[in-house]
């Protein structure tokens, strides 16, 4: 009998051992379960923050950016940017207009600095020349004249025909005025002086004289082709 029982208490030692160890075993696992779930957590939190952060620097440069958008000082940048844009179209396409008109110059009449130095020269001393125009599209070339004898203008109007210049001529007239200008100042006898004036009658007029084209031959002028 005592000899069961002893074999029965070394039994009970054996499995209280096994109990122990696989007790130990359990909170191992139950330990590195926990650990793992740890860092798991960590890791998640890690990210987490990162993202957070990114976020935050994000919404920090959106907010600079609006506060930049709409300064006043950027504002008015932007607008500058765009008048140079559409100044910078408007120039492109002044350019491209004149490119595209350069071929058709050469069939325009030529006005040089000789045609100038020309009309001067025939209109001598007795003529004064004044407000000079030409009109490219046309070639017409229009001035005033003025003269002190009413018999100089018509005269001068025919050596403008007969220079052979212009390919037409036209004139319609001359208009007399009168001008009075201060003359000398006179002393008289009692110490006082007296303004004299001078009346001098001028003849104004306006001629027209049409260029010759490119390759047209100077010929005699009618004084009648220009179109009023």
């Amino acid at each position: 009998m005592a000899r069961t029982i002893k074999q029965r208490d070394i039994n009970l030692l054996t499995a209280l051992d096994r109990s122990r160890k696989k007790t130990g075993t359990n909170i191992g696992t139950k330990i590195a379960v926990i650990l793992s779930l740890l860092v798991v957590v960590c890791a998640l939190a890690a990210v987490g923050v990162y993202y957070y952060l990114q976020i935050a620097e994000l919404s920090s440069q959106r907010d600079d950016a609006f506060l930049y958008i709409n300064d006043a000082t950027t504002q008015q940048k932007l607008r500058d940017a765009d008048i140079a844009s559409a100044d910078a179209t408007e120039m492109e396409l002044l350019a491209n207009a004149i490119k595209d008109t350069i071929p058709f110059l050469d069939t325009y009449p030529k006005l040089t600095g000789d045609t100038y130095k020309d009309l001067y020269t025939l209109a001598g001393t007795t003529v004064k020349i004044t407000n000079i125009g030409y009109d490219w599209n046309t070639g017409v070339l229009t001035f005033d004249g003025r003269c002190t004898t009413a018999t100089r203008v018509p005269i001068f109007i025919a050596t403008l025909r007969m220079s052979k210049q212009f390919k037409d001529v036209t004139y319609q007239g001359y208009e007399g005025k009168d001008e009075v200008t201060e003359g000398k100042l006179i002393e008289n006898e009692d110490g006082s002086t007296t303004q004299t004036y001078i009346t001098t009658r001028y003849y104004d007029f306006r001629v027209l004289c049409l260029m010759f084209a490119p390759g047209e031959t100077p010929g005699e002028t009618t004084g009648s082709a220009i179109t009023q």
